[in-house]
């Protein structure tokens, strides 16, 4: 069964799809779209192998011809030299502006693509499919498009949301435990600033949840979509309410750059994120102990890491003011008062010191 929800940005808006044996439906739905003609569709070797032969089939059967640009995994791809690879690949096969381009992957896959999209021809129609939790519940929605640059992570993109979004369960079946497991610390990012019963239903649903069963993930994705959405609607480019949806990357962005995206994953780093977060709303006031350990706990009933290890505080530190939540010289955290309740302030570099000094403690420890 296949459930749809809408992101309402007046033309921008956009449905997202919901289900399993969702990507057999690719070419009926783009044809509802009006866009019928060459697809590019832009994945990597392993994932186009898994899936690209039922993409390529459903496109087919609605007469609609495709090419295919593979790149390899990881956050090197994300780059302005992958992009340029790929305008090349597009202007060769005369591929014009009404032309989509679909991202078939994980959030590297969508990023790139996205942003491809968002510049060629000033403007091309591309389709998210999301083939990892991460992806699902968090980077194919919303618009946010990005290569990165060697000194920081998503710093060289722009908004542009996508034509529609079609997540297949299915996909999570074949993803690597570590991938799943990274997309998880999203999951908890939104249960955490959500106002409503989620963070419940994950506690309750872990042995679920671990063992990946569709309608608990099916769930699972459907209220994160939503919860996104929602803020997504209120605040497309990033002006004030989205900024919530950083909560546990201030952190994980930098650790994941200063670890030259090799040691940790991208959920991974996010998880320590959280944790980082957790303290640095604890040494500011807001969150007591028992907060902390609620935290700590759900991170690690879900497997996901809670402290850091083999990088430096000093180069995390250094990376933070880098980060483009910096205004005006000063760090802006998402901080933790409740579950479901977050605010942004500001925060002195000696507070987060503080903080990831004790991440790297309790790595240490470990």
């Amino acid at each position: 069964m296949e459930k749809t929800l809408f992101v309402s940005l007046g033309k921008r808006s956009y449905p997202i799809h919901i289900g399993t044996d969702t990507l057999k439906t690719i070419g009926e739905k783009l044809k509802q779209h009006n866009l019928k003609e060459r697809a590019t569709i832009i994945s990597t070797p392993y994932i186009f192998e898994l899936y690209g032969s039922v993409v390529v089939k459903s496109l087919k059967d609605q007469g609609i011809d495709s090419q295919t640009v593979l790149v390899e995994p990881g956050e090197e791809s994300k780059s302005l030299g992958k992009a340029a690879q790929i305008y090349d690949k597009l202007i060769g096969s005369k591929t014009d502006r009404f032309m989509p381009i679909l991202a078939l992957g994980g959030g590297v896959i969508g990023d790139l693509s996205g942003f491809v999209a968002s510049t060629y021809m000033r403007g091309t129609p591309y389709i998210q499919l999301p083939t990892t939790l991460l992806a699902q519940v968090d980077s194919s929605i919303g618009g946010k498009v990005a290569v990165n640059h060697p000194e920081a992570k998503n710093i060289i993109g722009s908004f542009y949301q996508p034509r529609f979004v079609l997540a297949d369960m299915n996909t999570l079946e074949s993803l690597p435990e570590r991938e799943y497991l990274s997309g998880l610390a999203e999951v908890v990012k939104y249960a955490f600033i959500s106002a409503d019963d989620f963070l419940d239903y994950l506690e309750k649903n872990i042995s679920g949840i671990m063992a990946k069963e569709t309608d608990v993930l099916t769930e699972i994705v459907l209220r994160c979509c939503r919860i996104k959405g929602k803020i997504v609607e209120e605040d497309e480019r990033d002006y004030g309410l989205r900024a919530v949806l950083n909560f546990g990357h201030t952190i994980g962005h930098s650790i994941e750059a200063v670890s030259h995206y090799e040691n940790y994953r991208h959920g991974e780093a996010v998880a320590i994120g959280i944790m980082g977060a957790a303290l640095v709303s604890k040494i500011k006031g807001y969150a007591d102990d028992k907060l902390v350990s609620k935290v700590r706990n759900l991170l690690t009933s879900m497997s996901l890491p809670t402290e850091l290890k083999e990088v430096s505080v000093k180069d995390i530190l250094e990376h933070i003011k880098l980060d483009k939540k910096v205004v005006e010289g000063k760090i802006q955290f998402v901080l933790l008062k409740a579950p479901g309740e977050v605010i942004i302030e500001s925060v002195d570099s000696k507070t987060i010191e503080k903080a990831v000094k004790q991440l790297v403690k309790e790595g240490a420890r470990a």
